[in-house]
């Protein structure tokens, strides 16, 4: 396979040898809509991230079940509680210090580190101060735990699912597909990544926006760029967002003006701002791009 491709302004359709993946529940009814009358619809080839998450886990380590949040935190707790490690921090309420413990402990699983084996080389690094250290080593009980109790999380799921897709064993959803593609995300985390890329040894994969790249406003462009670059693309964009509201949402407001007037407006550059930003909330929630989207001011 060629890797993982980016595509700009489409809507994916759907296909029996494709598997669409949105990022939550909201992107179905956007989708839906653009499929043609008559169709087939099977549910889980649109799924939510999560859904795959879930639908991997039951296929591939039904040993296992997939701990929700209020699980990690009582786990995370009795770990701390049994290595006295709360003492240290007579100054925090335990359920508030153990709330802070397991962000903690899933920003370490987000960044790939799931063994006791990632503690240690983590550890090695001279830049970890010693709180940090201790908290690693918290960490390492509470991974152990979870392995105990019959339990993994979606970090562990998307890692070894790549370690499955590796040794030529393919789930049952991805069973007589060609392609796999994953609409509208603006970041992927590490052991999610891990799971793209063996996807893509074996799928065609795409990553796909519903708006032209040059129609993302500034700070939406710089995830997509970051993304592009951790699976090796380069975006070429030959677009360039001449349209006002474009240029506002970039901040480009003092451009702007000949083309958006604001009629006797007290501050017309932070009201211009504010309606950039309340415009932009419309493009985003209802999928549309800046060029549908049209500012009305009074008369004078």
């Amino acid at each position: 396979m060629a890797g993982v491709r980016f595509e700009f302004g489409i809507k994916p359709s759907l296909s029996e040898e494709a598997l669409i993946v949105v990022p939550y529940q909201s992107h179905f009814e956007t989708l839906l809509k653009h499929i043609p009358d008559g169709s087939g619809f099977v549910g889980w080839r649109i799924v939510t991230l999560e859904r795959l998450a879930r639908k991997l886990a039951s296929q591939l380590f039904p040993e296992y079940a997939i701990a929700n949040r209020t699980i990690l935190f009582a786990v995370a707790h009795s770990v701390a509680i049994e290595s006295d490690y709360l003492s240290s921090f007579s100054g925090y309420r335990s359920p508030v210090f153990t709330e802070k413990l397991l962000e903690f402990f899933e920003a370490m699983q987000h960044a790939g580190i799931l063994s006791g084996r990632d503690v240690d080389e983590l550890n090695k690094k001279a830049n970890i101060g010693r709180k940090t250290r201790a908290a690693a080593e918290e960490f390492k009980k509470f991974r152990e735990k979870l392995k105990k109790l019959g339990l993994f999380t979606f970090e562990d799921v998307f890692s070894l699912s790549a370690d499955v897709l590796r040794s030529g064993i393919v789930p049952e959803i991805l069973a007589g597909k060609r392609s796999v593609v994953f609409h509208d995300f603006f970041e992927f985390n590490i052991p999610q990544q891990k799971f793209i890329k063996a996807l893509a040894e074996k799928f065609d994969v795409t990553i796909s926006y519903p708006l032209p790249y040059s129609h993302y406003p500034r700070f939406w462009r710089s995830p997509i760029d970051k993304l592009a670059k951790l699976f090796g693309v380069t975006i070429k964009s030959s677009e360039f967002a001449s349209n006002p509201l474009v240029k506002a949402l970039n901040g480009e407001l003092e451009t702007c003006y000949d083309d958006v007037y604001f009629l006797r407006l007290p501050d017309p550059q932070r009201e211009a701002r504010f309606t950039a930003q309340l415009a932009k909330l419309w493009a985003l929630e209802m999928n549309l791009s800046p060029d549908e989207i049209t500012v009305v001011t009074p008369d004078p």
